[in-house]
């Protein structure tokens, strides 16, 4: 088995934590939510049924196979 190659760049790692700190900062000063709050809840909500109820559709309306094909 050949062993997994690994890159050792400290550099890496300051990086990481310095934009982690940042991104923080960012968000304790403008007092948003780091996970969206309610318009991410909406999008993801919009985008969810945008998909299911097409689907929903195909699966249990009756229709014919050409206007099956144009809502794939």
């Amino acid at each position: 088995m050949s062993q997994t190659i690994r890159f050792s760049n400290p550099q890496q790692f300051t990086f990481h934590q310095s934009l982690k700190q940042r991104v923080q900062a960012y968000f304790a000063e403008s007092g948003k939510s780091s996970n969206g709050g309610w318009r991410m809840i909406g999008k993801g909500t919009f985008w969810i049924l945008a998909y299911l109820i097409p689907l929903a559709l195909l699966i249990w309306v009756p229709m014919p196979w050409y206007l099956s094909v144009l809502g794939v």
